[in-house]
């Protein structure tokens, strides 16, 4: 059995490629927050708590985050809390479109300005 790196699985797919760069570019814009790639996932964290991941299922690109989704905002999420690689991170958005990159980048915001995270 072998095993393919996250950085493989994401570079497979141009849709997937772009989605991971806009979603990580939104990520890397605020100040002291820095990543790191596994074979699983890529993790972000500020000052060593862990704040998203991006992975790769089946044929989706996922980013969990820890933030609340805006009531008034309509967007596909699930709640992965029950698992234990997700409780630092429960809420997963899936990266299917243009439009849900956009809600993601949009769900990031708030939740940096939640915690008080500057832009660079």
């Amino acid at each position: 059995m072998s095993i393919t790196a996250f950085s493989e699985r994401v570079r497979q797919d141009a849709t997937h490629s772009a989605y991971y760069e806009a979603v990580r570019n939104c990520l890397l814009s605020y100040k002291g927050v820095k990543s790191r790639a596994s074979i699983r996932c890529d993790s972000y964290r500020y000052k060593g708590k862990l704040l998203a991941k991006i992975a790769v299922g089946g044929h989706t690109l996922k980013l969990y985050l820890d933030a609340e989704v805006p009531a008034d905002m309509k967007v596909s999420k699930v709640n992965k809390e029950s698992v234990s690689a997700y409780k630092e991170v429960p809420l997963m958005l899936p990266l299917k479109s243009d439009v849900a990159v956009r809600k993601a980048q949009a769900v990031i915001a708030g939740m940096m300005e939640a915690k008080g995270i500057e832009k660079a």
